[in-house]
């Protein structure tokens, strides 16, 4: 995108505001942003914390994101990525009930129907934060990887076009939108 994707604004409304909206929508409090600048985003009025592993891949910011100190705690902690712009409290709400309905399972994500796991958004259960950093340490950087950590609920997509994600300007032009 050629700058931070998290202040790209889609309708007016920065990525990083749609992300929270949709999780603070769905009951998330409180909200954290991981990674990024943290000057340009304390805008947004929740908490910034920085990457603990800068440029080594998702399963590193989902790592930061399940060790922060306001969200270890949690029951369940929502991930998301600020580059699904579309993204609602429905849609998020949903996997929190599946995860909710199985003691089992270490997170429930959307199946969004590309034949691939991905692991955002999700909602996770906390105690899982500590395994996850010893695979990134471990050298693991894929998302995909959490799959060998547990069960994981997959839940069906409530709407598939608002899983997609924004990776370059051309994105923007969603059937989503």
């Amino acid at each position: 995108m050629g700058r931070d994707k998290a202040l790209v604004e889609v309708d007016g409304i920065p990525m990083a505001a749609r992300a929270i909206a949709a999780l603070q929508g769905s009951g998330a409090d409180p909200v954290v942003l991981v990674g990024g600048d943290a000057t340009a985003l304390a805008r947004f009025g929740v908490e910034v914390v920085a990457d603990r592993w800068p440029g080594e891949g998702p399963l590193a910011g989902f790592a930061t994101a399940l060790t922060a100190a306001p969200l270890a705690d949690a029951d369940i902690v929502l991930v998301a990525a600020t580059d699904q712009p579309w993204l609602q409290a429905g849609d998020l709400d949903a996997l929190v009930a599946a995860l909710t309905a199985d003691e089992t399972a270490i997170g429930a994500v959307a199946d969004r129907g590309q034949g691939r796991f991905d692991g955002l958004p999700g909602a996770w259960r906390p105690m899982l934060g500590p395994a996850v950093v010893g695979a990134v340490e471990a050298g693991q950087r894929r998302l995909d990887h959490l799959l060998e950590l547990g069960s994981v609920v997959v839940v069906p997509a409530r709407r598939p076009d608002a899983l997609a994600d924004v990776d370059e300007p051309a994105d923007l032009d969603h059937p989503a939108r």
